[in-house]
């Protein structure tokens, strides 16, 4: 168990060095592994001599454990349950949630939201867009105006593309989005297609309940 959590600890090290620096999935990836390496040496120490606060402390995260994985396996079974994409339905406007970008062009997980939503919108030529994402923390551009370029340059007219360059999370893509489209044609029903990746579909429609009358996913291939 503590060669377990040192590697895990490395592991999440190694991601925010080399590949994605400090975000939710790498700090909760050393977190997790910090946990793992502080039970490993509980338990090396409760066999080697029992203590009634090591073994408190060892019954403690082993109930947080089971907690864990029992949330996961919910977790998971939501995120599941929420694949289906909806790539029939005609809308007057989708939104392209950013993914984090450090410099044009974007990474291969927007690129593929990207290019799902460009299938949606040949197919759609009344469908607006709303490229949706602020300035992360090394970038030089938004994510919007990433997107926007991006899809310029693949031939989706720019009077189409609606900019949203604030937002730093999925909640307030889709809040200020909703805040963009009111300034523009007042309505107060709207309903709204967003693109993402599919494992993001339960977390976006979940946020978006909030803001629209009736939301829609459609799900770009996830990449390895």
């Amino acid at each position: 168990m503590v060669a377990m959590g040192v590697g895990i600890v490395l592991l999440g090290m190694g991601m925010v060095y080399f590949r994605f620096g400090l975000t939710f999935v790498t700090v909760g990836t050393m977190v997790t592994g910090l946990f793992l390496l502080v039970y490993g040496i509980t338990m090396d120490a409760l066999h080697r001599s029992p203590h009634f606060v090591l073994s408190l402390a060892n019954k403690l995260m082993s109930l947080l454990i089971l907690l864990g994985i029992v949330s996961f396996i919910w977790v998971e079974a939501l995120v599941y349950q929420s694949l289906h994409t909806n790539d029939k339905v005609a809308v007057e406007y989708t939104v392209k949630h950013g993914a984090g970008v450090q410099r044009d062009p974007p990474s291969l997980t927007l690129k593929r939201r990207l290019d799902k939503g460009i299938e949606y919108l040949v197919l759609h030529p009344d469908a607006k867009v709303v490229v949706s994402g602020g300035m992360g923390s090394e970038a030089n551009m938004t994510e919007a105006e990433v997107m926007q370029r991006y899809l310029v340059s693949h031939g989706i007219a720019a009077i189409r593309i609606l900019k949203e360059d604030q937002s730093k999370s999925s909640d307030e893509n889709l809040k200020n989005t909703r805040e963009l489209l009111d300034r523009m044609d007042g309505k107060q029903l709207r309903d709204l297609l967003f693109v993402t990746c599919e494992y993001h579909l339960f977390r976006s429609k979940y946020f978006a309940g909030k803001y629209y009358a009736k939301v829609y996913g459609l799900a770009a291939e996830t990449p390895s």
